[in-house]
């Protein structure tokens, strides 16, 4: 602060696909950022095995329609390489260390002491038939 210089603290692979990118701890000594751990996959175009079918029993039911759903496994493939996230602590000097394994993290909360991490991970199965805020985690 003294010299009013400005530094690169955080690579540029900061992830904002699910939560905020970073957190400061409470006494602001440092951040926990999230870090895309993979490179984008590679497009591949696949066929589809047959027709999308869906039965109805036969009576009337309000069905809700939600937009941009996962429609099959390279949709999934893609999720899971552009969510998935490393959480790394920087110090203000640069230092990084890593604190949570890659997974996809929904929600990454420090406690107001900056002792702890409240984690929430999704974890497949995922669904073709719901939005991401209805997938199971952890």
């Amino acid at each position: 602060m003294a010299s009013s210089e400005a530094h690169r603290v955080t690579p540029l692979r900061l992830s904002a696909v699910l939560d905020t990118p970073y957190q400061w701890l409470p006494d602001e000594s440092g951040i926990y950022c999230h870090i895309r751990s993979a490179n984008p996959p590679t497009e591949h175009t696949e066929l589809p095995a047959g027709p999308t079918v869906q039965e109805a029993a036969g009576r009337k039911a309000p069905g809700r329609t939600y937009q941009d759903l996962l429609r099959n496994q390279a949709d999934e493939r893609k999720f899971d390489c552009y969510a998935t996230t490393e959480v790394h602590r920087f110090t203000l000097a640069g230092q990084s260390q890593k604190v949570l394994e890659a997974r996809i993290y929904r929600n990454v909360t420090v406690s107001p002491d900056g002792n702890y991490l409240l984690v929430e991970a999704i974890r497949r199965p995922y669904s073709y038939q719901f939005p991401l805020s209805r997938f199971p985690y952890e």
